[in-house]
C-alpha cells in the first residue's frame, strides 16, 4: 500500500474525515494547508483527489485559474464567477433555523458602521420574517429592503443598512449577482469550482458580496446534502484578508465555519504563510485561529506545505504557530485551554533523512511527484506522515 492509498476519506458520524494527518484516529480534525505557491496548490490537489474519490461535494474558489485543469481531470464544473445569480433564501428550509445566518449575511453586505447593533439586528430579523411569510423561497432583498422601508420606526443605522443594500437590489449596481431564483448549486455533485481570477484586484465589492453569499449556500446545501454526501468547502486565505475585517464579516465567517461539522461539512482554507502575510491584522488573524479551534476543539492540526514557514518547535499543549508571544497570550486568554495539540510536520533535512528509509518510499516518492509535488516537497509530505506514524510498516 502506498502512501496516497493510505490517505482516505472516512464517513465517522455523518461527517466527512481526512484520515492521516492527526495522531488520533478518533479525533476529527479540521485541515488548513498553509504556505503559497505550487508545493501548496499541490498538497490541495492530492487531499481534494481523495475527497472526491470518496464520493464528497467540493466547493472551491479559485483566484489564479491553477486549479483549472485539475478541475477537468476530476471531471468537474468551472463555474464563471461573475455569471453567478445568488439568493440563500432559495435554499432555505427551516427559516427559524436560518434567520440567523440571513441577517449576519445582510449586515455583512451593507458593510455600515452602526453604534446601536441591537436596534439593526431586531429590525433585519423582522424584515427577514416578514418577507419569508410573504414570499418565502422566492424573497430577494429587494424584499429586504422594502420590509425595512415599511417599518414605523427607523434608527439612523437601519437608514445606513437600508441604503447600503439598495446596490444589491435589481437595477442596483450590483443586483443583477442576487436574483437566484433557484437553488440550483445544491443539484450539483463533484467539484465546483468558482473562477474569481482577477476579480478581487479588479472588482473588490462583487469579489466580496459574491463571496458572503456563497458561504451560507454552501452551508445550506450542507444541511440539504447530510444524508447524501458530504460537502468540502475550499477557501483560499485571500477571503480572509483586510477587507473582511468588519466585525459582522468576521462573525460571519466565525457562524460558518464553526457550525460545519454538525451540518455534515468541512473548510480547508490554503495559501498562508502567518508570519509574512501583511495584509491580514494580527486580530484577524486570531480570529481565524479561534474559529479553527471552536470547529475542532479536541485537535487543531495545521498542514504545511511549500514555502510555507515551519513551525516553531517549542513543546506539546501550547500555541506557537502565531509570530510572537503576545497573540499566543492572548488567545490562551480568550479561551481559558491550554491543550490545543499541534504537529509539527514541516520537517529538517537531518529529521527528513532519519524516517524516510523503507523499500516502499520510492514508489511513495514517485506517486507524490505525479501529483504535482516537487522531489523537496514529497520528502517532506512523506516524511511529515512517517513521522506520525501514519504509513503501514
Amino acid at each position: 500500500m502506498t502512501i496516497l492509498q493510505n490517505l482516505t476519506v472516512e464517513p465517522v458520524d455523518g461527517t466527512a474525515l481526512f484520515r492521516g494527518a492527526d495522531n488520533d484516529r478518533d479525533n476529527p480534525n479540521m485541515i488548513v494547508m498553509t504556505g503559497a505557491g505550487e508545493e501548496g496548490d499541490a498538497l490541495v490537489k492530492v487531499v481534494l483527489s481523495r475527497y472526491l474519490a470518496g464520493g464528497a461535494k467540493v466547493w472551491m474558489w479559485d483566484h489564479t485559474g491553477e486549479f483549472h485543469a485539475f478541475c477537468g481531470k476530476s471531471c468537474g464544473q468551472i463555474i464563471n464567477a461573475r455569471l453567478l445569480s445568488l439568493n440563500p433564501f432559495a435554499h432555505v428550509i427551516d427559516i427559524e433555523h436560518s434567520v440567523p445566518g440571513l441577517c449576519v449575511w445582510l449586515l455583512s453586505l451593507a458593510n455600515a458602521d452602526m453604534q446601536n447593533e441591537a436596534v439593526v439586528l431586531s429590525a433585519m430579523r423582522h424584515a427577514v420574517r416578514c418577507v419569508w411569510r410573504n414570499r418565502q423561497n422566492r424573497a430577494r432583498i429587494d424584499d429586504v429592503v422594502k420590509a425595512l422601508e415599511g417599518q414605523a420606526v427607523r434608527s439612523e443605522e437601519v437608514r445606513k443598512v437600508t441604503t447600503a443594500l439598495r446596490q444589491y437590489q435589481r437595477g442596483g449596481t450590483l443586483g443583477r449577482y442576487f436574483q437566484g431564483a433557484m437553488p440550483s448549486l445544491c443539484l450539483e455533485d463533484g467539484l465546483l469550482l468558482f473562477s474569481f481570477e482577477r476579480m478581487e484586484a479588479q472588482e473588490p465589492e462583487l469579489y466580496r458580496a459574491l463571496t458572503l453569499t456563497l458561504l451560507p449556500t454552501a452551508r445550506l446545501d450542507m444541511q440539504q446534502s447530510r444524508e447524501r454526501r458530504d460537502v468540502i468547502c475550499v477557501l483560499e486565505s485571500d477571503v480572509l484578508n483586510a477587507s473582511f475585517a468588519e466585525p459582522h464579516a468576521q462573525s460571519f465567517f466565525r457562524q460558518a465555519l464553526s457550525t460545519a461539522r454538525r451540518e455534515g461539512g468541512e473548510y480547508l482554507i490554503h495559501g498562508y504563510q502567518w508570519p509574512d502575510c501583511q495584509s491580514v491584522t494580527d486580530a484577524l488573524k486570531l480570529s481565524l485561529i479561534h474559529i479553527i479551534y471552536l470547529t475542532s476543539p479536541l485537535a487543531a492540526r495545521f498542514l504545511i506545505a511549500g514555502d510555507g514557514h515551519p513551525l516553531p518547535d517549542s513543546g506539546q499543549n501550547i500555541l506557537t504557530y502565531l509570530p510572537g508571544t503576545a497573540e499566543e497570550s492572548l488567545f490562551i486568554r480568550k479561551t481559558n485551554r491550554h491543550d490545543v495539540t499541534l504537529n509539527r510536520l514541516w520537517l529538517s533535512d537531518a529529521e527528513m533523512g532519519q524516517c524516510i528509509d523503507r523499500p516502499e518510499d520510492d514508489e511513495n516518492l514517485m506517486e507524490l511527484r505525479d501529483m504535482g509535488l516537487t522531489h523537496y516537497g514529497a520528502l517532506q509530505f512523506l516524511g511529515a506522515y512517517r513521522r506520525l506514524g501514519e504509513t503501514p510498516k
